[in-house]
């Protein structure tokens, strides 16, 4: 069943590689691990969302600002190769991202408060229940 969801996701951000971003917005989630392989990303507990720069950020709260951050982030970055491609409408936010050469799918929808995180070849994936 996650496989069938990340084919959808990979599906999704090709379609949000042809699409046109709405008005800019800054949107910070509480976030809470429901499934997925389990690592360092199960403790991901904020996400941040920037449809102007883009720019997403996964990352563990309570690390932010110490000597070791966790976090996540995919934004465009000539210098790594890194690349983002984010759509926002009143449901979803779609996002396609290359970081450190692996491709990804994040998506989160609005009106269930789910999101999804998943690299774009299968072999990883991550679900969150989030919310303002």
């Amino acid at each position: 069943m996650m496989r069938i969801s990340v084919i959808a996701g990979v599906i999704g951000a090709l379609v949000v590689l042809g699409a046109r971003a709405a008005s800019a917005e800054k949107l910070t989630l509480a976030c809470t691990f429901e499934n997925g392989d389990l690592d360092r990303e199960r403790d991901v507990n904020q996400v941040l969302f920037d449809t102007e720069r883009p720019l997403v950020d996964l990352r563990v709260a309570q690390t932010m600002g110490t000597d070791n951050p966790v976090n996540w982030i995919f934004q465009n970055d000539a210098a790594s190769k890194d690349s983002i491609q984010l759509v926002s409408d009143r449901s979803r936010i779609s996002v396609a991202a290359i970081r450190a050469g692996h491709a990804v799918v994040i998506s989160f929808d609005r009106v269930t408060g789910l999101l999804n995180w998943a690299h774009a070849d299968g072999s990883r994936s991550f679900r969150y229940s989030c919310h303002r």
